[in-house]
């Protein structure tokens, strides 16, 4: 017993004393790990391209892009100056890619104001994640107030959405939706033979209830390649819910606001 805890012994000091370099061997390097990120990034964004076609436009969107002046990708743990222009690069991209796929082309962006500084500001904070309420105003093509008139949780229609809520347009803030226009909202959430799908960042919705939606046909159109006149949505980000000019966001990740603060489109 006593040798055998000796041993034992010997072996926890020989990994301590170990060289970190031989206990990290196969660990990739940073530089590793950046040039995987780089290469799945390309291959995503050429993925994304071939879906939207050549009709996007995406050459003249990406001057449009570069020339504003965005505050670009810079992290602090990737040393190499090259991988660093590449991942800004890669980020102007995902910026041109993200307003092809809301439905802009490049007349569209320059007829914004600022010759579309706000609007490219506006998709690249989507990219990043940290987008505003505002800022989403100005890329949903269906900003809406909607009561919802309908609940189909059995909707598969092949386009990776499950259920349908619909909805009747009480006040909008996209210039090619009225009042009483009949707006579709496609959800991941529902029941499709013996599947059942959840999702947490879609809180359920029930006939009457009356909310913010915003959403977009455009993205929807773009990345399910669905064809037909339906007024058919996603949602860019969940819906608030609307009482008097106060909305209540559906999700913990939002914050309360009001309709007073919108700008609309």
């Amino acid at each position: 017993m006593k040798n055998a805890i000796i041993l034992l012994s010997t072996c926890i000091i020989a990994m301590v004393a170990a060289p970190a370099s031989a206990q990290t061997a196969n660990a990739p390097s940073q530089r590793d790990r950046t040039e995987a990120f780089l290469a799945a990034k390309s291959r995503n964004q050429q993925a994304r391209l071939a879906a939207l076609g050549a009709e996007a436009g995406l050459g003249e969107l990406n001057g449009i892009v570069r020339a504003v002046a965005l505050r670009l990708p810079n992290p602090a743990f990737v040393d190499d100056p090259g991988q660093k222009r590449r991942l800004a690069d890669a980020f102007l991209i995902d910026v041109a890619l993200e307003l092809a796929t809301l439905g802009f082309n490049a007349g569209d962006v320059r007829a914004t104001s600022g010759d579309g500084a706000a609007l490219v500001s506006a998709a690249a904070a989507r990219v990043r994640g940290t987008a505003n309420l505002n800022q989403y105003s100005l890329l949903s093509d269906t900003f809406i107030i909607g009561r919802v008139t309908g609940v189909n949780t059995k909707d598969d229609r092949g386009d990776g959405y499950l259920s349908t809520v619909t909805f009747s347009v009480v006040r909008s803030f996209s210039k090619d939706l009225t009042a009483n226009d009949v707006v579709e909202l496609r959800r991941l959430s529902g029941e499709s033979g013996t599947k059942r799908v959840g999702s947490s960042t879609e809180e359920p919705l029930a006939l009457g209830d009356q909310v913010l939606l915003v959403g977009s046909r455009a993205h929807y159109r773009n990345s399910t390649r669905a064809g037909g006149k339906r007024k058919t949505a996603v949602e860019l980000i969940p819906f608030y819910r609307v009482n008097g000019d106060t909305l209540s966001p559906s999700s913990p990740y939002q914050q309360p606001a009001s309709l007073n603060d919108l700008v609309a489109n």
